[in-house]
């Protein structure tokens, strides 16, 4: 299992945003076939893994992606409504290979603007399995 490449397949294939648009890694510049609108996902650790769940001696894996949503340039609206798109489409998402997948904010965190005014979102997820 590759949680970011995961998360990336479910929301391409929920429809939140087109394959080209969407990337395993931090965020990169638009330009060079990364659009002004794009999603990035990044694996960013997890919580440590416990051998106990439900009384049964099993490893247990809580990983943890980083969703970072980025809007086209000055368009706040149309960016808000893709990251809670994302959002929507991953809380108790049923992912192959994980027994929950939950989103770790209630929304998309804003991040403000970066340098060319393109409005930016993240949030983070937690997808468990087993062993």
């Amino acid at each position: 299992m590759i949680p970011e490449a995961d998360v990336r397949t479910h929301l391409i294939t929920q429809s939140v945003i087109a394959s080209s648009a969407i990337f395993i890694g931090g965020a990169r510049r638009a330009g060079n076939g990364i659009p002004h609108k794009a999603v990035f996902v990044s694996q960013n650790g997890g919580y440590p893994p416990s051998e106990y769940m439900g009384g049964v001696s099993t490893t247990y894996y809580a990983r943890t992606v980083q969703v970072r949503v980025r809007g086209d340039v000055n368009d706040y609206a149309a960016g808000l409504t893709l990251a809670n798109a994302a959002h929507n489409a991953l809380q108790r998402a049923t992912i192959s290979g994980y027994v929950r997948v939950t989103c770790n904010q209630s929304a998309p965190m804003y991040m403000g603007f970066d340098e060319v005014e393109h409005p930016e979102w993240s949030f983070d997820c937690t997808l468990e399995s087993k062993g």
